[in-house]
Order: C-alpha cells, then sequence, then structure tokens
C-alpha cells in the first residue's frame, strides 16, 4: 500500500499540528543545534587548554601516517591456507 502525493496533502490539510511538529519541529530543533554547537566550538577554541592539545597533537607522528599507501594487516591476512 503506497501513499500517493495527494493523500499526504490532505492529511496534512486535515490535521495542520501534524504537520507543524513534523516539519517546523526538526527546523526548529536544528537551528538550535547548530547555535549550541557553533557556541561550544567557540568556547573551546578560545581556551588555551584546548589550543595547546590540539598543537601537540599535530606535532606528534601517527602510525598511521607514515605509509598512506599501506593496508591494515590483521594475522588473518597474513595466515596461507595450506
Amino acid at each position: 500500500m503506497s501513499i500517493r502525493m495527494q493523500d499526504l496533502f490532505e492529511i496534512f490539510r486535515h490535521y495542520p499540528l501534524l504537520s507543524t511538529f513534523l516539519i517546523l519541529g526538526p527546523l526548529m530543533g536544528g537551528a538550535i543545534g547548530t547555535y549550541l554547537g557553533y557556541d561550544n566550538l567557540t568556547t573551546r577554541l578560545q581556551n588555551e587548554r584546548q589550543q595547546d592539545r590540539i598543537e601537540n597533537r599535530a606535532n606528534k607522528p601517527n602510525p598511521i601516517d607514515q605509509n598512506p599507501w599501506a593496508h591494515w594487516r590483521s594475522p588473518m591476512d597474513m595466515m596461507r591456507q595450506g
């Protein structure tokens, strides 16, 4: 059973509160989440301790950075069937 677009518009026309919750609710939630996330990010970036952590991680070599074309090897990959 599929719902046609006309039926969907009919439901939203008869139940405007449902359309408000299904359409405006996520939009408002996304806007509020974006604002709070941006505020949190700017606070963290202004913190000197956080800046030191970022700089230390950038200067510290990571084993995965040694050879970007190498694949991870697991013991199963190295086994030979005989």
